[in-house]
């Protein structure tokens, strides 16, 4: 049976300036890296559940070992201190996204306007530059759909100052009437050879990502019976349709 290692999450910490506690403390938590070895056959919903739950302990572990060292090592000043408490936060976040993407949730479903929607973001996140259409209403979980295009936005800035969202009625491959939003960005672009894989739990092009954003945002344009796809660049361009009859209330 074909397996396939998968580097899950990697607690680094800066080094701490001389020896004691502190030192102590980041050659354990340097020490703490998951590898999951995923076979064909495992569900990859309990996999996800699963590794969440090591990388909480992961994090818990760090926690008490930042008390020690604070309670301990007084002299040590602040640096330390910020950087475990920094490396915990991002812990926490990651941990975050794979419970979302490991256990989705109930959709709680009423009329949605996309254009609102996208207006709450704009209203959030410096740069997001908004244009709408005339659109109707979709019924959808409102703050998903919302999560989804935070998710978009965000990553449209992390290569430049602006991104646009442009809305407007759409039609999907199977001639179904919905909402379209596009999400356009100055950066590099999407490679046309991984306009699919972008969306691949733990794939990322960024050195900071942790490849889990856009497969919650695809898996949420799915609940809802739409899609999000990816075009390839020059300049990053996705593309969200919902449709304007959306599935009954699931629990995920």
């Amino acid at each position: 049976m074909p397996r396939w290692p998968l580097l899950l999450l990697t607690l680094l910490l800066a080094p701490a300036a001389g020896a004691g506690p502190a030192a102590d403390l980041y050659a354990r938590a340097r020490a703490a890296t998951v590898e999951i070895i995923v076979d064909d056959h495992l569900d990859a919903s309990g996999f996800l559940i699963d590794a969440a739950g090591l990388v909480i302990t992961a994090d818990h572990v760090i926690a008490q070992r930042y008390d020690t060292l604070e309670v301990r090592s007084p002299t040590l000043g602040r640096l330390p201190a910020r950087v475990i408490a920094r490396e915990a936060r991002t812990a926490q976040a990651i941990v975050g996204q794979l419970l979302d993407y490991a256990r989705p949730g109930v959709l709680r479903q009423a009329p949605v306007r996309l254009d609102e929607v996208a207006a709450a973001v704009a209203e959030r996140l410096d740069g997001v530059v908004v244009t709408a259409e005339a659109v109707p209403e979709v019924r959808g979980d409102r703050h998903r759909l919302e999560q989804v295009l935070t998710n978009l936005a965000s990553n449209g800035l992390a290569f430049g100052d602006t991104v646009r969202l442009t809305i407007g009625p759409a039609t999907d491959a199977s001639g179904a009437s919905g909402v379209g939003v596009r999400v356009e960005d100055d950066g590099p672009g999407v490679p046309a050879d991984a306009c699919e894989r972008v969306f691949e739990p733990f794939f990322t092009t960024r050195p900071d990502g942790t490849g889990l954003g856009l497969a919650i945002a695809r898996s949420v344009a799915q609940a809802h019976g739409g899609t999000l796809r990816a075009w390839p660049g020059p300049g990053g361009r996705f593309e969200l349709f919902v449709p304007t009859g959306a599935p009954e209330d699931t629990d995920g």
